[in-house]
């Protein structure tokens, strides 16, 4: 994994599992009051931080990553208030988890062909896209790519679910589907949104969905 801390100087800490494809450039025009831990690119599930220095700690975690928290959790400290968006634990399973048909279209992406994908699977509209091409990922597309295979390898170990305190879900998700995302967060606090499968383009303040 790789991750990144930006430091407001806070005893307050945000931790931001991110998505497929990200990096730290996505995030230079959002507004964050506290330090925040940009984790991404998961590649390995390498993760080992000092958080002693911090008094209050949150965790934001998007779209497959819901999974991927899942698995560190073990190890996370203690958090406050943990908050998945547009996914859950279960990435895998047969019912809350991917379609197999999105799972193969994943698997065979091409450079040509990526960024009609993300246009069309993760994006609301036309000012979503001007968004995200204003400040767009650096990394190559060979990264992003092994990092997706990586992730069905992880699904071979063994977990417990994270249990999360709110539910961010997007009613137009057009990756995955929003029923099986209701069915499964049935007991939660779920907000929705009328976005598709990436909401937070539009919400250019992090604190604004710590606080949701």
């Amino acid at each position: 994994m790789n991750t990144k801390l930006i430091s407001r100087q806070s005893d307050h800490l945000l931790i931001f599992f991110t998505w497929w494809w990200c990096d730290d450039n996505q995030f230079i025009n959002h507004y964050y009051s506290w330090d925040l831990l940009l984790c991404r690119d998961y590649s390995n599930l390498d993760f080992d931080w000092d958080f002693s220095q911090y008094k209050d700690i949150n965790l934001l975690a998007y779209s497959a990553w819901v999974f991927v928290a899942s698995l560190l959790k073990d190890i996370l400290p203690n958090i406050n208030n943990k908050i998945a968006i547009n996914w859950n634990p279960m990435m895998f399973d047969d019912y809350f988890g991917i379609d197999k048909k999105w799972l193969n279209l994943m698997k065979n992406l091409s450079e040509s062909n990526c960024m009609d994908f993300i246009k069309s699977f993760l994006l609301f509209d036309d000012a979503d896209f001007e968004n995200f091409i204003t400040t767009p990922s650096l990394r190559s597309f060979d990264s992003s790519k092994n990092e997706a295979a990586c992730l069905e390898n992880f699904s071979k170990k063994r977990y417990t679910p994270m249990i999360f305190d709110k539910v961010l879900l997007s009613d137009n998700d057009n990756l995955f589907y929003p029923h099986t995302q209701q069915e499964y967060f049935k007991d939660y606090k779920i907000i929705r949104d009328a976005a598709h499968h990436t909401p937070f383009l539009k919400y250019r303040s992090l604190d604004n969905l710590i606080n949701l």
